[in-house]
This record gives structure tokens, C-alpha cells and sequence, in this order.
């Protein structure tokens, strides 16, 4: 593994006014597909990929205080517990995950999840914090699940799957990662790294979201406008909710059991755009919709600890920000 050293640059970013009764838009690099927030909600570090930068958002000022370099095609993001290190997907020679330091924007490491020689790319990450692991879920090629430890940046373990992965989520309480792959939702074993249940879901399955408190995982649908609510427990769908418009991202709040899906509509369709659509995962029904304008909303996330909502908008170059009540 290469260590690259890159310097965090000092931002300018300030927020701005878009179309829409949302708290916040922070302006950040081009395209923003994905954003992460830090443990405890003080910062916010956004995944720009068409200048393959990251910004560190300032939630206590709403204003972009850093920007990292993170490499070609930055699309998905995810960090550790104590916010100092997070994992970013590029599309670079091999097609590396890098390994970034929050306190000085340098790239410590670049992890090569996949098989290079089949052009596999990483797709989706996941971290265990309890067990110090890294996954990466990849596509194309020869698709993976790499099992990675943190502590060393060393790829443990490569599990093969059939078809590529759309996205990935673990239970590290119980030893369980979920994976969308194809048709279906895969079932690892952590503790043995074996797929130990393939679970159909009858259409093209996308992006996921896990409550650790209800065991509940939700799975995009995106071909029936639709979210599959799914029982761990028994690994079965327990309720399918139709959305208005199609959903592309995913993300749920453990405090309140809502859940938030992007929607990205179809070109020619009359599915509207610049929309969040609530879920109420308590009765597993359609609850509301947030309106972010005409926003191009990508990749979303919660901060559990103030129920803030925030989502990148990719044209528009920028993370905005939803403020809601523990309701």
C-alpha cells in the first residue's frame, strides 16, 4: 500500500441561499455525491466528485473550514467513530480506497479492495467499529466483499459474490453485514466471512439503510418507486412503501425510526426532483416530503444526536441541511 502526503487547504466556503424551506446550503466542491457526519455532528465532510475533493463543514457555523484532496471520481464516503479518519472510493490506477486523515488532509494509505486486473471497482463502505473493520463492496469485473482491518490498512479477506454490489451495511452487535447485490440481499457471516443466506427481492436492488434498534433494514427499489422494509431477524420483507417519485439514496435516523430517501427521478418521467421522502418507520408508511427546491439531491445523511438532516446537492454544488425535532 502507498502512503500519499497532501495538504489540507484553508476554504473559503460560506452558506449560501437556494430555492427551498431548508435550514442551510453550504457551498462545496463540483458535484457532491455523498456526505458523512462525524460522531457527535460537529462536522460534516463532503464527497465532491468531479474535482475529487473532500470539504469539512463546520455544523456550528455552517461554513466549509478545510478541503482535502481525495482522488479521482470521489463518490462515496464513510469514517471511524472518533471522527479522525475516514474512507473515501476512487476511480485512480486500481481503483483504490484512500485512507485520509481528518486533522491534516493527507492520504495515509490506499487500499486496493478489489481485483485489478478484472477492473473491480468499490462501490460501497461500511464500518464495523466494535470489530475494527473496514468493508468494501465492489462491482464490475470480479465483484468482492473485502474485509479490511483498520488498525494495519491490511485486506484480511476478499468474499466473492455473483453479481456487483450496490451498496453495503453492518450489525456489528450481531455479526451480520447486508449487501445489495443484483436481485437480492446477501447475508454475511462476519465471524466466518461465508454468504449464508441470499434473500430475493424480485427487482434490482440499490441503496441500504440499517436501524440497529428495530433490526429493520431498507432496501431501495428503484425500478417500483419503492422502499422494502426487511425483519433481520427472520430475514423476510415485512412491508414494501411506495414513494412518489424514485428513490436513489438512502439514510435512517435510530432516534426516531424515520427514514430519508433522495428522490432522483427518471429522465421524461413526471417524477418531480429536489425531494426527500419520509419515511415512518414505525408503521412502515409514507410519512412526508422535504423540499429541497430543484436540487440535484445525491447521497444523504442523519446526525442521530440532532436529528439534522444533511444532503448533497450535486449540480448545485452543495450540502444542504434539513433541521428536524426528535418527533
Amino acid at each position: 500500500m502507498t502512503a500519499e502526503s497532501t495538504t489540507a487547504r484553508s476554504s473559503t466556503t460560506t452558506a449560501r441561499t437556494l430555492s427551498g424551506p431548508f435550514s442551510a446550503a453550504v457551498t462545496v466542491g463540483k458535484n457532491p455525491t455523498d456526505v458523512w457526519v462525524a460522531p457527535g455532528g460537529a462536522k460534516v465532510y463532503a464527497c465532491n466528485s468531479l474535482d475529487g475533493s473532500i470539504t469539512a463543514i463546520d455544523t456550528g457555523t455552517n461554513r466549509g473550514v478545510a478541503t482535502f484532496h481525495a482522488g479521482k471520481d470521489a463518490r462515496r464516503i464513510v469514517g471511524t467513530p472518533d471522527g479522525k479518519t475516514i474512507y473515501v472510493t476512487t476511480n485512480e490506477t486500481n481503483h483504490p480506497v484512500h485512507v485520509i486523515d481528518t486533522a491534516t488532509g493527507k492520504v495515509r494509505a490506499k487500499l486496493v479492495a478489489g481485483d485489478p486486473s478484472r477492473d473491480t471497482l468499490p462501490e460501497a463502505l461500511a464500518v464495523d467499529s466494535k470489530n475494527g473493520i473496514l468493508y468494501v463492496a465492489t462491482e464490475f469485473g470480479k465483484p468482492y466483499v473485502a474485509k479490511v482491518e483498520m488498525s494495519s490498512n491490511r485486506v484480511l479477506e476478499r468474499i466473492s459474490i455473483r453479481w456487483s454490489a450496490s451498496d453495503i451495511v453492518v450489525d456489528a452487535e450481531r455479526n451480520l453485514v447486508f449487501v445489495s447485490s443484483g436481485h437480492s440481499i446477501l447475508v454475511i457471516d462476519a465471524s466466518t466471512d461465508a454468504v449464508t443466506a441470499t434473500l430475493p427481492m424480485g427487482a434490482q436492488t440499490s441503496r441500504l439503510a440499517y436501524d440497529p434498534g428495530t433490526l429493520s433494514l431498507y432496501v431501495v427499489i428503484a425500478s417500483s418507486k419503492s422502499i422494502a422494509v426487511l425483519d433481520t431477524t427472520a430475514n423476510r420483507v415485512t412491508a414494501t412503501v411506495t414513494l412518489p417519485s424514485q428513490p436513489y439514496a438512502i439514510a435512517v435516523d435510530p432516534v426516531t425510526h424515520h427514514v430519508f430517501a433522495t428522490a432522483k427521478g427518471i429522465s421524461g418521467s413526471t417524477d418531480r426532483i429536489g425531494e426527500i421522502h419520509v419515511l415512518d418507520a414505525t408503521t412502515a408508511t409514507f410519512a412526508e416530503t422535504l423540499s429541497a427546491g430543484n436540487a440535484d439531491v445525491l447521497g444523504l445523511s442523519v446526525d442521530p444526536s440532532s436529528h439534522r438532516l444533511y444532503v448533497a446537492a450535486g449540480e448545485q454544488n452543495s450540502i444542504i441541511t434539513f433541521n428536524r425535532s426528535s418527533r
